[in-house]
């Protein structure tokens, strides 16, 4: 049983890791203007629901709890990958 959990922390480090390289990638090529951002109207609900499901086990595990009262409403103007970008390095730091 110890090995099999061991396994399993190595596989969820290494898409961590992954997950993390990938956003230092964009970043830094945000930052040297070779992304090009394609903007559209988005729901702020829809997608800080969709990154706090992505990261659902990491927040139950440092016991963070959440309130939040957000406007279904909310349409914002931006590049949604650039978003999910900045959110899931957010929640990568925890």
């Amino acid at each position: 049983m110890r090995k099999r959990e061991y396994i399993e922390g190595i596989i969820r480090a290494d898409d961590k890791l992954s997950l993390f390289a990938t956003n230092v990638l964009r970043l830094t090529q945000l930052e040297a203007q070779e992304i090009y951002k394609k903007d559209e109207k988005l729901s702020l609900d829809s997608i800080l629901s969709e990154c706090i499901v992505a990261f659902v086990e990491k927040i139950d595990e440092k016991k963070i709890t959440l309130d939040l009262d957000i406007d279904e409403n909310i349409e914002i103007l931006s590049d949604k990958s650039l978003i999910e970008l900045a959110l899931s390095t957010s929640f990568l730091m925890l």
